[in-house]
């Protein structure tokens, strides 16, 4: 399937530089799909690399102020696909991400996640897992949500972080059956992800989930899972995880269950988070839970491991 050009071209539709027939082409060619599937791989392999930038530049290296081109970039075809991305593509924040939403738009993502993205410990669906058929508790959270409304890439970042805490909440919800609450919290998640480039497929999983309110767990499993596959390419891996992971682990503290947070999952998260560019408060709030769990079997403090939970949400979803 892939044809001269087409590494330049998905450069061009990551930098907006296509017009909308070009575009609209593109993604056509994409959503067919191929005998090898060519393009999948030059799409893996753009992503790749952007996230490899991505990593650069947590790393601290300078960023580079690239002017958009007027029209599509090109370099020379003998330059590796992956060079050729990394050329043409400016260094700016969650760049990557609009890899995904370009497929995304064409309700490609769950064919990009099972091919290019398999969920790992960021997995929302995990820290539901290990609560074993544990309800929302009624009432929850004490003293309900206060989010706070910022501005820019502070927003996004929060909004990912609260998809992530409502992702869970959702899978307790779905497992017992919850008709009002699966409704509620489904419909929030995908009012939160309209305000996300592109990300129209995702939300109508979620959408649809809450149409199939009180369905039996078994019969969303599969629209369960892609919805969570498809929010960690549109929010954010990392952000949604520490959601996930933090509405687990408050959970888990009000119901005393000492086998999550002896769970090598939760160990692997708690210290995978601490590794994150977080504000101070966040990384106080992790650094108390890791602390407070070294204690020996049996001796865990559940009032101070709620508290710095809800600490961490507060410095990063609020």
């Amino acid at each position: 399937m892939t044809q001269p050009g087409t590494d330049e071209l998905l450069a061009a539709l990551l930098d907006g530089q296509l017009d909308p027939d070009q575009r609209a082409a593109l993604l056509a060619r994409l959503a067919q799909g191929g005998e090898d599937d060519d393009d999948l791989a030059v799409l893996a392999g753009t992503a790749a690399v952007l996230g490899a930038l991505e990593e650069e530049e947590k790393a601290g290296e300078p960023e580079q102020a690239i002017a958009p081109a007027p029209g599509p970039v090109l370099v020379p075809p003998s330059t590796g696909a992956a060079e050729r991305s990394r050329r043409a593509w400016p260094r700016t924040p969650r760049r990557w991400l609009a890899l995904a939403a370009a497929v995304a738009a064409v309700a490609l993502t769950p064919l990009l996640v099972s091919r290019a993205r398999a969920p790992g410990i960021n997995d929302p669906s995990r820290p539901a897992a290990l609560l074993a058929g544990a309800r929302v508790p009624e009432g929850w959270p004490p003293g309900g949500r206060r989010w706070t409304t910022r501005g820019g890439d502070a927003r996004e970042d929060a909004l990912a972080v609260r998809l992530g805490v409502s992702h869970v909440d959702l899978e307790l919800a779905v497992g017992a059956r919850d008709r009002a609450a699966t409704d509620s919290i489904a419909t929030q998640m995908t009012g939160l992800l309209r305000e996300f480039t592109a990300s129209a497929a995702v939300a109508a999983d979620y959408e649809e989930i809450a149409q199939r309110a009180g369905a039996p767990p078994g019969e969303l499993e599969e629209l369960m899972q892609r919805a969570a596959e498809g929010l960690l390419l549109i929010a954010g891996e990392d952000l949604v995880g520490l959601g996930a992971w933090s509405e687990g682990g408050l959970i888990a503290a009000h119901r005393r269950n000492e086998a999550f947070f002896r769970s090598r999952d939760t160990r692997r998260a708690l210290q995978h988070a601490a590794g994150l560019e977080l504000s101070e408060t966040a990384q106080a709030a992790i650094a108390r839970i890791r602390t407070l769990l070294a204690a020996e079997e049996g001796a865990l403090d559940w009032e101070a491991l709620a508290a710095a939970f809800n600490d961490l949400q507060g410095a990063t979803g609020r």
